[in-house]
């Protein structure tokens, strides 16, 4: 029963929007492969439709299985999973995110997405970027790509950095 897991009204309405037009639409009752993904993608947009302060469930499971829908899943299904961890802020899927958004053969839309993620995740956590998830982000920074550039620049705006990262951040940027 969703009233043991979400506290406000407005977010089990939110949810069970979600799930209903989830298997209403014509395409769930087909093919189980692409029921499976919708069904992925579709959680994921539920869970980060639902406000991280206000429910009372307990989201480190949620957070597990969207760090594992990162990979070796349709790019729309990695993307939506990069984002709803952003939404849902826990510093536990940094180095995951990061990972993706540091391999250069994924697709670009989810790259932008777990950079996004990441910003999402420092904004609400605000956590310090490690050494390594900060050169990721710097050298996302640089690359020729308006997208994955700006994704890196909103994930490194978020992030708490240190003074010296803060100062590798203009120097960058300068030329």
């Amino acid at each position: 029963k969703s009233s043991t897991y979400l506290a406000g009204e407005e977010e089990r309405a939110s949810l069970k929007s979600e799930l209903e037009k989830l298997f209403s639409s014509d395409e769930s009752q087909k093919d189980g492969k692409a029921r499976a993904r919708q069904v992925v993608e579709s959680a994921a947009a539920a869970l980060s439709s639902i406000d991280p302060n206000n429910g009372v469930y307990d989201r480190v499971e949620a957070v597990q299985a969207l760090i594992g829908n990162l990979n070796d899943r349709p790019d729309t299904t990695r993307a939506a999973a990069a984002g709803a961890l952003g939404r849902i802020g826990d510093p536990s899927s940094i180095d995951a995110l990061a990972k993706v958004f540091e391999t250069k053969e994924n697709d670009k839309s989810v790259r932008v997405a777990a950079g996004r993620g990441l910003a999402g995740v420092f904004r609400v956590s605000h956590s310090l970027a490690s050494e390594a998830v900060f050169n990721v982000l710097k050298a996302g920074l640089l690359e020729d790509d308006y997208e994955i550039g700006a994704a890196a620049a909103e994930a490194l705006g978020n992030a708490a950095l240190t003074p010296a990262q803060q100062k590798d951040v203009f120097e960058a940027r300068r030329y």
